[in-house]
């Protein structure tokens, strides 16, 4: 039996250590990017939902001062 002496990776080893990496990232990087996208959406969602709370409290606090949305009395 030949012993050898040999230290760190062969060049086939490194290929394929390449390979195994780039089939990963080919992978998961759709993924990634989906995970990323998701909380800008639903950010952009919770600043409609607040904005629309805020337009309803006004409204409410109009027709509470007797008020309707075009700025005459209610009932008029």
């Amino acid at each position: 039996m030949f012993l050898s002496n040999k230290k760190g990776m062969s060049f086939l080893g490194l290929l394929l250590a390449a390979l195994i990496i780039g089939i990963l990232a080919t992978i998961m990087l759709p993924q990634y990017k989906k995970t990323i996208e998701t909380p800008k959406k639903n950010e952009q969602t919770l600043q409609n939902v607040r904005s629309a709370v805020k337009n309803l409290e006004q409204v409410s606090a109009q027709r509470a001062n007797g008020i309707d949305e075009t700025g005459r009395p209610v009932g008029q």
